[in-house]
């Protein structure tokens, strides 16, 4: 529940958390002399207890323990979804900002969007100081931002606010200026505070040499492409699926069919995969025209049915309503969810990985699962030749921006999941497919063969049957030719 009478505090912590007794002191007087209800949350890598000792001789301020490949960046995008209050402080564990310029900072929010903090310059050299110079022209240039310390750590802003900025693309200290150059893209208030601070730990000054000055203003041109791409493809994919949605007609939507078919063997196994789905909570990621998403919630599921498009929401509901049952439905970008963490029994999902940036979907994924949830997914392939023709062909039914699943995604989920498993399906049974093509002389440009597969199941079940026994048995003495199927299906489990 939010709350505008108080202030959330997200401190990410990635090395050492000696100051942080002087922080949260700075932070509790700050609170004292406003007057205003506080939380403090300090995000870990590894959950401490020498850590937990400090936290417990102060009120309100939780270590959250918070796994993903990105860290700071990651930990940011989970504090400005989690915190309680309207009014939030973004601070730093190893550069300690006084009571006066947080007090400041805070206040400061009555009439700015965003505060940001201006740290003292320290002397050093020529090099350091041309590299702050060029970085603020070139933020200038790209961005149309003119501060003086945009990758100041410290950032006081509104929840409401920074919700409507969205998705973040970038990591490391490039995170702050994104989020400021975005602020400033929505015509939202942004001014700076110079910081009165004083440092507890002696560091090492930092270097500048050409590489890493190269370097930096590689990354801040590629933020620039990456911003720009990354809505046009959001962008193109709601207009796809609205579009696609008014040529629905729910009368047509299969529900049953798509778990129980013949021709359904992967969600027939991700539905085994997830057992006894009654009462649980269930996230349907790209939920479409909602076929899964009332299947669950018929067996008895919480649903939430997440898509991009308003327009295959609004078939969804219809969907539900047919069947008498309740979804949640919700306007959901997967990259960049703003759902609740630790709350999913399960997220599943079927052929919606391949539109996503996908490692920034997996951290969204395992952030909204409980620990012990499970994340299942079916998945097309991109080995086989015959669905890459068929993609070819069928460019009027498929978005531009598909991106068939690899097995060296797998890398990065064994990072994140506990336990990752998969398999795979549609070998010899991809016949099917030419079938369609050359016998009965089916257009892939204006029918979905994986739609068809499913409406004409009764129909294709003795050929099907036949092609699933030499399925099986390549499968069995010829294991490696899994790589050349259709579909896999991806089943991933939180650690406790």
């Amino acid at each position: 529940m939010e709350n505008n009478e108080g202030v959330s505090f997200i401190i990410p912590i990635e090395k050492s958390n000696a100051n942080l007794p002087a922080q949260l002191k700075a932070i509790t007087t700050v609170c004292d002399e406003l007057g205003c209800n506080y939380e403090v949350m300090v995000f870990v890598k590894d959950e401490d207890s020498g850590l937990q000792k400090v936290l417990d001789n102060v009120q309100n301020v939780y270590q959250i323990k918070h796994e993903a490949i990105n860290f700071y960046p990651s930990a940011l995008r989970r504090g400005l979804k989690q915190a309680k209050y309207e009014k939030l402080l973004v601070c730093f564990s190893s550069d300690i900002a006084t009571v006066h310029s947080i007090k400041q900072m805070i206040l400061g929010l009555e009439y700015y969007d965003l505060v940001c903090g201006i740290r003292p310059v320290l002397k050093r050299g020529v090099r350091a100081a041309i590299y702050r110079w060029s970085w603020h022209k070139l933020v200038r240039f790209l961005f149309d931002v003119r501060l003086k310390d945009i990758n100041c750590p410290y950032k006081a802003l509104l929840r409401s606010k920074a919700k409507e900025v969205g998705y973040l693309e970038s990591s490391g200290s490039l995170t702050h200026t994104e989020l400021v150059a975005r602020m400033k893209a929505k015509g939202m208030k942004v001014a700076e505070f110079p910081l009165e601070s004083f440092h507890l730990e002696s560091e090492k000054p930092e270097t500048y040499n050409s590489f890493i000055l190269l370097w930096t203003f590689y990354r801040l041109i590629k933020l620039r492409t990456q911003i720009v791409k990354t809505k046009k493809r959001l962008s193109d994919e709601s207009d796809f699926h609205d579009r696609w949605a008014t040529s629905l007609d729910v009368d047509d939507l299969l529900v049953h069919e798509n778990f129980e078919a013949v021709t359904a063997p992967e969600r027939k196994y991700a539905l085994n995969a997830m057992g006894d789905i009654a009462g649980k909570r269930i996230l349907d990621l790209g939920c479409g025209a909602g076929e899964a998403s009332v299947y669950f919630a018929l067996k008895g599921a919480q649903v939430t049915s997440g898509d991009i498009s308003q327009e295959m929401l609004r078939v969804a509901n219809e969907l539900a309503a047919k069947w008498n049952v309740e979804v949640d439905t919700k306007v959901v970008i997967a990259e960049d969810m703003d759902l609740q963490s630790s709350y999913y029994d399960y997220v599943f999902g079927n052929g919606v990985l391949h539109h996503l940036d996908r490692e920034k979907a997996y951290n969204e994924i395992f952030r909204v699962l409980k620990p012990g949830g499970q994340a299942v997914f079916v998945e097309p392939l991109c080995y086989n030749p015959i669905i890459s023709v068929y993609r070819l062909i069928a460019k009027t039914v498929r978005t531009k921006n598909e991106k068939p699943f690899k097995f060296r995604d797998f890398r990065y989920l064994r990072k994140l999941f506990a336990e990752v498993q998969h398999n795979e399906f549609w070998l010899a049974t991809q016949w099917i497919f030419i079938y369609f093509f050359l016998i009965k002389r089916v257009s892939p440009r204006k029918e979905r063969y994986w739609r068809k597969v499913i409406a004409e199941a009764d129909s294709l079940t003795p050929l099907y049957t036949k092609l699933l026994r030499i399925d099986n048995w390549l499968f069995k003495h010829i294991p490696f030719l899994k790589i050349f199927c259709w579909n896999t299906v991806i089943v991933l489990e939180k650690g406790t």
